[in-house]
């Protein structure tokens, strides 16, 4: 019986065309939020200005005034405004970000620039599932239900040659 199973077990193939129809019709399940920050930073050229930078903001100092005196960048003209940052896009503020409350200060090293930031709003949206990022996820499900029929498969053959089974 072992040998049987073990046989139709290898014999089980998942083509690219049933992995595409799953990831279509169960594609909601794919689907995920993540959160987006809208940024506002203080581009400094080393990490000892930062952390001063850092300390003036957690004495009082407001954040524009920090970004008109001390940023380095262009986006100082825009009041150091970055707009929303993704998980997808600039990825090194949201890993950053994404352990910061509304309001808290957090830093950022990225080319040869020291940024002090802040979140100045969050959201939420839905993430496009992508066929690529869960192939294996399906091809394991598909298997998994391959597998689970085979087996009923089998059993409706025993059943059929014998009117007893035992199970152990």
């Amino acid at each position: 019986a072992n040998a049987v199973i073990g046989n139709r077990l290898a014999q089980i193939q998942v083509s690219d065309d049933q992995l595409f129809n799953y990831f279509r019709l169960h594609q909601a399940e794919f689907q995920k939020n993540t959160m987006e920050y809208a940024l506002q930073r203080v581009a400094l050229n080393d990490k000892l200005t930062a952390e001063n930078v850092l300390g003036q903001l957690n004495n009082g100092m407001s954040f524009g005034e920090a970004v008109s005196r001390y940023s380095v960048e262009e986006l100082k003209a825009q009041g150091g405004m970055m707009g929303y940052v993704s998980a997808s896009g600039d990825s090194s503020f949201w890993l950053a970000a994404r352990n910061l409350q509304e309001g808290q200060f957090g830093i950022v090293n990225k080319e040869q620039l020291w940024f002090v930031f802040r979140i100045t709003e969050t959201r939420e949206t839905a993430k496009e599932a992508n066929f690529e990022d869960y192939r294996a996820e399906i091809k394991r499900k598909i298997i998994l239900e391959k597998q689970d029929q085979m087996y009923q498969d089998i059993l409706k053959e025993i059943k059929a040659a014998k009117n007893e089974i035992y199970y152990y």
